[in-house]
């Protein structure tokens, strides 16, 4: 933040102009005589969340502060990042000396939509892109004005994932993750923006006691807010967005696009929480599965007096019309006539290629649906490589293996390339000691070669990989060695949702190459 801002705004201060929005939790208001920047940054527009006067015994003004005071020590490459993702609050508000509110971001435009009506008239409203539009059928959102492909989905999901670990390392749990507080965008590239950003828990302090949206809560008795939580929820939106659906939990139309994403978002959704995986493992897989998978381009924008199906996002949004007896009827027939033909078809045999394989085969190979989507869909190879950092062939698409690959990863590459903090965000708190000090040790080295060759569930991985450093710079016993082979066992803490490096020990060596 810039030295010129206060953290503190007194109400008085404050130039309201027309009320955006009212929730359960209060109103939010225009403020036409402020803005704030981050570090060198552009000025952005602010508005003021008022909380109603009911909550304000039970508000954790503390907790609010904090929330504050990380965008002020943060670094403005930090500051601006989070502002970027989310409307996070830049300034206590109060009044008469008591919190009362607080200024955030105002929504960036790339985060609104022309909202069609279903109808068939002419006029648009702007609205904010909310994620509940998108789950909901093709003809739904395309009616709306929305074009939406299901690469963009993907790509949706990946930055999600990548700013949920992000956030994740800087002691951010989002907790309430639904898509009534997540915006998205595809143009000029796909991106979210989170809302209710003072519903967050910061470093386990929250303002308010957590709640949890309806259809989006964790599984019965599930502390909420943990990272773990954050990530069923992820695990939900991955489902219901491949779905089209509000309510779903089954993945199988994400896996009919990448058995392997699917296979993740299962995993996401199981019950106990220690056993969900990283959000950098969605990250990671999302970004060696997009290329992989080439799919028609969203449906044409049509106006349609029909409603979908699945309920539809709360808000002023175009209203449900019952549908016909005869459509349904009509419907009932196609699907019946559909079904018989499907029956037919699979008890056909089929031409095969490169030794049997089926011109029409399961998800694993290519796949054919409706003639309203069509998806072509490669096998993707398992994960072997994540970054400069190998699994051994028996351990290529192991989900642990590709955690601790994925640790190894940035710890290993920051190294190499001088980024020392992401290096030492890769250590269990226990270990990071002081930066200079760190940054001194690795000046001069650089690693390569790097194969995690074992895996338990310690979880500990056996790791070999090659280093090389400057004369005087090597291991003891080593110390002129200017190229170093090493052997070592990694043990990894796991203080949330990812692993930390916490030891290393020789297996055998090391020695000189």
């Amino acid at each position: 933040m810039t030295s010129a801002q206060t953290r503190t705004v007194d109400r008085s201060a404050l130039v309201l102009g027309k009320r955006l929005g009212q929730g359960g939790q209060g109103s939010v208001y225009e403020v036409t005589n402020r803005k704030f920047t981050v570090g060198p940054g552009p000025a952005w527009e602010v508005v003021f969340k008022e909380y109603d006067a009911a909550l304000l015994p039970s508000l954790n003004a503390a907790a609010l502060h904090a929330m504050v005071d990380l965008l002020f020590d943060m670094s403005a490459t930090e500051g601006a990042w989070l502002c970027e993702r989310a409307a996070w609050p830049a300034a206590v508000v109060e009044d008469q000396n008591q919190v009362c509110g607080f200024l955030m971001r105002a929504v960036p435009e790339a985060f609104r939509f022309d909202l069609r009506s279903l109808s068939g008239a002419a006029s648009t409203s702007r609205r904010l892109a909310n994620f509940e539009y998108l789950l909901n059928d093709d003809a739904y959102i395309s009616g709306i004005g929305l074009s939406i492909s299901d690469s963009d989905r993907l790509a949706l999901l990946a930055d999600l994932s990548a700013t949920l670990s992000r956030l994740h390392r800087l002691g951010i749990v989002v907790g309430d993750l639904s898509p009534k507080n997540l915006l998205f965008r595809t143009k000029p590239d796909a991106g979210c923006f989170l809302l209710d950003c003072d519903a967050m828990r910061l470093r386990g302090a929250s303002v308010l006691p957590q709640a949890e949206t309806p259809d989006w809560q964790l599984p019965s008795g599930e502390e909420k807010a943990t990272r773990q939580g954050d990530i069923y929820k992820l695990g939900l939106l991955a489902a219901r967005l491949f779905e089209r659906n509000q309510t779903s939990t089954d993945p199988a139309a994400l896996t009919a696009v990448s058995p392997t994403l699917g296979n993740l978002a299962q995993a996401s959704l199981v019950a106990e929480p220690p056993r969900r995986p990283s959000p950098s493992q969605w990250t990671e897989l999302l970004t060696v599965t997009i290329p992989t998978i080439r799919v028609k381009p969203p449906p044409v924008q049509t106006p349609l007096v029909r409603t979908p199906w699945q309920r539809q996002p709360t808000g002023g949004g175009p209203a449900p019309a019952p549908l016909p007896l005869s459509s349904i009827l009509l419907g009932v027939a196609v699907v019946v006539i559909v079904a018989l033909v499907v029956v037919l078809l699979a008890t056909r045999s089929h031409p095969t290629h490169d030794g049997g394989t089926s011109a029409i085969t399961t998800v694993a190979g290519q796949r054919e649906f409706s003639s309203t989507y069509r998806y072509t869909t490669t096998t993707p190879a398992p994960v072997s490589l994540v970054g400069i950092v190998e699994l051994a062939p028996a351990l290529a698409g192991d989900s642990r293996a590709i955690a601790v690959a994925t640790t190894l990863n940035t710890y290993f590459s920051g190294i190499n390339s001088g980024n020392y903090d992401a290096a030492i965000n890769e250590l269990d708190p226990s270990l990071r000691g002081n930066r200079a000090t760190f940054a001194d040790g690795w000046a001069t080295s650089s690693d390569r070669n790097i194969e995690v060759l074992e895996v338990d569930s310690g979880p500990s991985a056996r790791v070999t990989f090659q280093s090389t450093q400057a004369a005087g710079r090597g291991p003891r016993g080593l110390e002129d060695a200017t190229c170093v082979n090493w052997d070592l066992l990694y043990t990894f803490s796991q203080p949330g949702s990812e692993y930390l490096i916490y030891h290393s020990s020789p297996v055998t060596g090391p020695t000189a190459c």
